[in-house]
């Protein structure tokens, strides 16, 4: 994997990283919604990081922490403006890709026959903001059962050919005195439309 410097007009190959501002986070949303996606990422929730939609980088849950111990979570805002200030949120991206509840058929009395119908399963292409490593580690485990196993999900497999994911690392460094947060975004090679 390489590292690269990049506006969102630059050309990239898949599997490469970049590294962009707190004003290219908010670039990225915009052109994945003008390309289409349903863009989503890490929002707050019921006391909790869940996935949920993005329209800006106000939709992100900004300085916010979470604690974690045996039997314990819980969040707390802090006093910075640190992005992806969390480690994995409670719910994974799995329900995202793979509801736990879908149609799988429609069926209606047409004379003395029951006649089956498959459902619409076309929706808008998922774009994910913010997960992390090892969330698309799992991601890729689905994907060989769902996609490259014996009985392959065509819904599933469809989604994830279609999407994008933009994967997160946060660090804070220290440039000309000041912190700023840098973000690296990765495009998943598998994940090319």
């Amino acid at each position: 994997m390489t590292s690269a410097h990049a506006s969102l007009t630059t050309p990239l190959e898949a599997g490469v990283a970049v590294i962009v501002t707190v004003q290219g986070l908010g670039e990225l949303v915009t052109r994945l919604g003008d390309l289409g996606y349903e863009v989503k990422g890490p929002t707050l929730g019921d006391a909790a990081i869940a996935p949920g939609p993005i329209r800006s980088n106000a939709d992100l849950p900004i300085g916010v922490h979470d604690f974690r111990s045996p039997g314990t979570y819980r969040i707390e805002r802090g006093a910075d403006d640190e992005f992806f200030g969390w480690a994995v949120g409670c719910e994974s991206w799995k329900q995202e890709h793979l509801p736990s509840s879908q149609l799988v058929c429609r069926s209606e009395a047409v004379d003395d026959d029951v006649v089956f119908h498959e459902p619409d399963r076309s929706r808008a292409p998922l774009a994910t903001r913010g997960a992390r490593p090892c969330e698309v580690a799992a991601l890729r485990m689905m994907d060989r059962v769902l996609q490259e196993g014996a009985h392959r999900d065509r819904g599933y497999s469809e989604g994830r050919e279609s999407g994008f994911i933009a994967v997160v690392e946060s660090v804070a460094a220290v440039v000309d005195g000041a912190v700023q947060q840098i973000v690296d975004l990765i495009k998943e090679v598998q994940l090319c439309a």
